[in-house]
C-alpha cells in the first residue's frame, strides 16, 4: 500500500512539473511576441476547429436527437438572469443593473451523399436590461455557421459563412466608460484540406466584415478583410503532425482616420493528439503588420516580430479536465484603432460531485495601443486585465441543466480614469429537446 501511494505521489509530481513547464514556456514566448498574424492565422485555425467540431458531433452518441426527413437536428432553449454591478465600465460613479436573457441553439446535419453534407449551427438570443433599456441587444455566439462539405478524391472542400454578434461591452478589453457596444463578425469563404497519406495540405480564403456600434469617443473601427492562408504538414505518426504555414491579409478600414494595412505571416506548427484525453497545438513564426503610408499617415510604421499561439487540452481523469491557452494577438476590430494583447487563460473543470461540474476559469491579459487613437496620444499605452470566476453546472432533470456563476474583472491601465472593476452574478436554465 505504501509503495502504491509513493508511486501515485510521484506521478502527480511529474504531472505538475510538466504542466508548469508548459505554462512557463507559454508565458516566456508570449512576452517575447509583440504581434501575431491575427487575421489569416485566426481564420485558418477557425476552419480547422469547425471541422473538428463537426467530426466530434458525428462520433458522439445521440448528439443529434431529432430526425426530420433526410436531416438530423439538435435543439436547445434557455433562459437566464444576471446582475452586473458596473454596466458602464466606469472607474467612479458605478451603476448596476439586472439583465434577463432568452436564447436558443440549433444544429442540423444533412448528409446529401455518404461523404458530402450540409451543416447548420446557430446559437443566439436577446439580453434585456431592466433599467437601462438602451443597452439591450441581440447576440449570436461564436461557432454559428452554415457550411457545406464536399469531398473530391483525397480533398475536402468546405464552403462556409460564419457569424457572431458580441453585445457585452466587458468582453472587449478596450471598451471603457460605456455599456453601448456591438461587434458583428461575418466571415465567408472556402477551406480546403488534402489528406495525402503522410502529407496533409490545407488552404483557404475568407472575406471578413467587421461592423461595430458604440457612442461618443469609442466609435467603431469597421473593416473589411480579405485573407489567404495555406499550410503543409507531415504526419510523423497517426497522432503527431508538424508543418509550415503562411498567410496574407488585406485590411481596409472604413474610418478615414485609420490607415489601411497589409499583414502577412510565415511560420511552423505542431499538433499532438494522444487520444481523446490529451491534445496540444503550437503555432509560431514571424509576422509583419504594414499600415498604408501616404501624406496623411506618415507616422505609422511597420510592426514585425515573432508570433505564437499555444493550446493545451488535458483530461487528467474522470474528475479533472483543463484547457490552457496562451499567445499574442492583434485585434483590428477593437474600438479606437489597432491594438495588441498577449494573454494566458486557464480553464479547469472539476467533476467531484455526481451530475455536477465546477469550472474555475482564470485569465490575464496585457494590452497595448499600437498607434495614436483619434488624437488622444494613446500610442504605446498599456493595460493589464485580470478575470476570475466560479461556475457550477448541474443536471437537474433528464433534459434540463442549471448553471450559476460569479465572475470578476479588473482593468488597470496607465490612465487611471480608464480603469474599472466589475462583478457579474449569473443564473441559467437550459432545456435540450
Amino acid at each position: 500500500m505504501a509503495e502504491r501511494s509513493s508511486k501515485t505521489l510521484q506521478w502527480l509530481l511529474n504531472l505538475l512539473r510538466r504542466v508548469l513547464c508548459l505554462f512557463t514556456l507559454g508565458v516566456i514566448v508570449a512576452r517575447e511576441a509583440d504581434l501575431r498574424a491575427q487575421e489569416a492565422l485566426r481564420l485558418s485555425m477557425a476552419g480547422a476547429a469547425a471541422a473538428e467540431m463537426r467530426r466530434l458531433s458525428l462520433l458522439t452518441p445521440h448528439f443529434y436527437n431529432l430526425e426530420l426527413g433526410p436531416t438530423y437536428w439538435r435543439v436547445n432553449l434557455g433562459v437566464g438572469g444576471e446582475y452586473d454591478d458596473n454596466v458602464f465600465l466606469r472607474a467612479t460613479n458605478r451603476v448596476g443593473d439586472w439583465i434577463g436573457s432568452t436564447y436558443g441553439g440549433v444544429r442540423m446535419l444533412w448528409p446529401i451523399t455518404e461523404r458530402n453534407a450540409l451543416n447548420l449551427s446557430f446559437e443566439g438570443g436577446y439580453r434585456q436590461y431592466l433599467e437601462y433599456n438602451d443597452l439591450s441587444r441581440f447576440f449570436v455566439r461564436p461557432g454559428s455557421e452554415f457550411s457545406w462539405d464536399v469531398y473530391v478524391g483525397d480533398f475536402m472542400f468546405n464552403i462556409h459563412d460564419r457569424l457572431s454578434i458580441t453585445e457585452a461591452a466587458y468582453e472587449n478589453p478596450t471598451v471603457v466608460g460605456t455599456g453601448k457596444y456591438r461587434l458583428l463578425d461575418n466571415a465567408s469563404g472556402i477551406f480546403v484540406v488534402g489528406d495525402l497519406d503522410k502529407l496533409v495540405v490545407c488552404g483557404g480564403y475568407d472575406h471578413v466584415l467587421y461592423d461595430t456600434e458604440g457612442e461618443a469617443l469609442w466609435v467603431g473601427s469597421d473593416a473589411n478583410v480579405d485573407s489567404w492562408y495555406c499550410s503543409a504538414g507531415l504526419r510523423l505518426r497517426p497522432d503527431m503532425e508538424v508543418g509550415l504555414e503562411g498567410g496574407f491579409s488585406l485590411i481596409q478600414f472604413e474610418d478615414p482616420t485609420i490607415p489601411d494595412a497589409d499583414q502577412w505571416h510565415l511560420g511552423a506548427y505542431y499538433n499532438l493528439i494522444m487520444g481523446p484525453n490529451f491534445k496540444i497545438q503550437l503555432h509560431a513564426g514571424y509576422t509583419e503588420y504594414c499600415p498604408k503610408k501616404d501624406q496623411n499617415f506618415m507616422v505609422y510604421s511597420e510592426r514585425n516580430t515573432v508570433y505564437t499561439d499555444i493550446v493545451l487540452r488535458h483530461r487528467v481523469n474522470r474528475l479533472l479536465t483543463y484547457e490552457a491557452t496562451m499567445g499574442c494577438v492583434v485585434n483590428i476590430s477593437f474600438y479606437g484603432s489597432t491594438y495588441e494583447t498577449w494573454f494566458v487563460h486557464l480553464r479547469p473543470r472539476l467533476g467531484v460531485i455526481k451530475n455536477t461540474a465546477i469550472a474555475t476559469p482564470i485569465s490575464f491579459e496585457h494590452g497595448r495601443w499600437l498607434y495614436n487613437v483619434y488624437g488622444l496620444g494613446l500610442e504605446g499605452e498599456t493595460f493589464d486585465r485580470i478575470q476570475v470566476g466560479v461556475f457550477i453546472t448541474r443536471k437537474v432533470a433528464e433534459r434540463v441543466e442549471g448553471r450559476v456563476g460569479w465572475e470578476y474583472l479588473s482593468r488597470s491601465p496607465e490612465t487611471a480614469t480608464w480603469k474599472y472593476q466589475v462583478n457579474r452574478f449569473t443564473i441559467n436554465l437550459d432545456y435540450r429537446f
